[in-house]
């Protein structure tokens, strides 16, 4: 975490999933003057934040289906996914791809990218994300930020014996 919060100069976090909540479990802040703010046991939504949603992604669709049964969702934005069949057709891209990326949605402003961590038996335990001023970074960085990412997810994932 701490060598990708060096390069990219943005708050990186781990969070786990509790039910409905992404909980925050370990944090590295950024460097930039304006930055995210968080802390560790900050709970949210889990549907609200790029490293919930690659949380939700990994569940059993049924576990999905008993967290967010048909109906409205909370939403802190209006660019946020409003519904519980919006939000599975949402996380099958984020389980195809590997990550998900939160674009002014949790907040206006602020823009995050997370990837799975997965344990020893391949399956996801953990997400890890980095949060930031959505005025950084510019498109062709922001492709580059969520390899650096994933390769961080990954690089944790393999210290717990990941395939």
């Amino acid at each position: 975490m701490q060598a990708l919060v060096e390069e990219l100069s943005e708050t990186c976090h781990v969070g786990v999933l509790e039910g409905h909540a992404a909980v925050t479990v370990a944090l590295v802040d950024g460097s930039y003057a304006v930055r995210m703010h968080s802390w560790v046991g900050k709970r949210d939504e889990a549907h609200t934040t790029a490293m919930g949603e690659v949380l939700l992604a990994a569940l059993p669709e049924s576990e999905l289906h008993a967290l967010y049964p048909d109906g409205p969702l909370i939403r802190r934005t209006d660019t946020m996914i409003s519904t519980a069949a919006e939000l599975r057709k949402h996380l099958t891209v984020v389980r195809d791809s590997g990550f998900a990326l939160d674009d002014e949605e949790y907040e206006h402003s602020l823009r995050a990218v997370a990837a799975p961590i997965h344990d020893r038996t391949g399956e996801v335990i953990a997400a890890v994300a980095i949060s930031g001023a959505a005025s950084r970074p510019a498109k062709p960085q922001l492709d580059s930020s969520v390899e650096k990412v994933r390769g961080c997810a990954a690089k944790i994932s393999a210290e717990l014996g990941a395939p």
